[in-house]
């Protein structure tokens, strides 16, 4: 049996080993912090859109998508995502009547939300053309309103380089006429609606 100042000696040392002990076993020390802890959080993708007068729109990141509604300058797609992840966004349903454009679509989640993607939507345009059969000679020329086309000698089909925006009426005539034939016009007037109109029929003799 120990006793005295030896005894209590002793004592110390059995209690800075079982100290030691238990931080050795808990993986800390009395300076130290735990390690490999990690950012959880998730964040949003969106951004600006312009020009969206119409329903219709639907963007996509992936499997996630967003319909957002005419008139609205921004969007956020519904499902946050951790930093680090890829996204890249696209337009999966063109809305009527508009075409949009994504810029700043792809890239990398930091740790904030992506606000930059910038979409872009204009009217659609379309041409207006068709077939020509018989034109053997040079010269002819073809006018929807002020636009003009002057398709070459044995050319089979025509269309006016100015697009034209949906919903607006074309009138095909023949403005000149070719040497030494005659060209008129059959499926020559209507409505370019959504999609180009190709059906202008121009025949020549």
């Amino acid at each position: 049996m120990r006793s005295g100042r030896g005894a209590r000696h002793y004592t110390s040392v059995v209690a800075v080993s079982a100290l030691a002990a238990g931080l050795a076993a808990c993986g800390g020390s009395s300076g130290g912090s735990s390690a490999g802890s990690q950012n959880t959080n998730t964040y949003t993708i969106g951004g600006s859109i312009s020009g969206l007068t119409t329903q219709g729109l639907v963007l996509a990141n992936g499997q996630d998508s967003v319909a957002p509604n005419a008139g609205d300058l921004n969007f956020v797609l519904p499902t946050a995502v951790a930093a680090g992840t890829s996204y890249g966004v696209t337009v999966q349903l063109q809305p009527d009547g508009l075409t949009c454009s994504v810029a700043d679509g792809s890239g990398t989640v930091g740790t904030a939300n992506v606000t930059s993607v910038a979409v872009t939507c204009v009217p659609s345009a379309y041409t207006v053309g068709g077939t020509i059969s018989g034109l053997t000679t040079s010269g002819l020329v073809l006018a929807n309103g002020s636009a003009t086309v002057s398709p070459a000698a044995g050319a089979t089909a025509f269309t006016f380089s100015t697009p034209v925006p949906g919903d607006t009426a074309f009138n095909v005539t023949v403005a000149t006429q070719p040497g030494g034939l005659t060209c008129t016009v059959s499926n020559g007037t209507g409505v370019v609606l959504t999609s180009s109109v190709n059906n202008v029929v121009v025949s020549c003799k």
